[in-house]
């Protein structure tokens, strides 16, 4: 998945410019059925690597296992 935008509030009460990089990985039981969707968001910072006045277009590498429930 890309990198999202999505703002936060300070102590204060202001929003704050935040990057999220969102990855979902999927569970499969041992006959191959999907299970779960493990889901998690990691803050990439407040700008994106790049120019920082562009949209983010950036793509997510993609998960490269799956997981087992065994």
């Amino acid at each position: 998945m890309k990198v999202q935008r999505y703002d936060i509030r300070d102590e204060m009460g202001a929003f704050v410019i935040r990057h999220w990089l969102p990855c979902n990985v999927p569970v499969f039981d041992d006959d191959g059925r999907l299970r779960y969707i493990m889901h998690q968001v990691e803050e990439v910072g407040a700008q994106p690597q790049g120019n920082p006045a562009s949209p983010v277009e950036e793509e997510a590498p993609e998960p490269q296992k799956v997981l087992r429930q065994g």
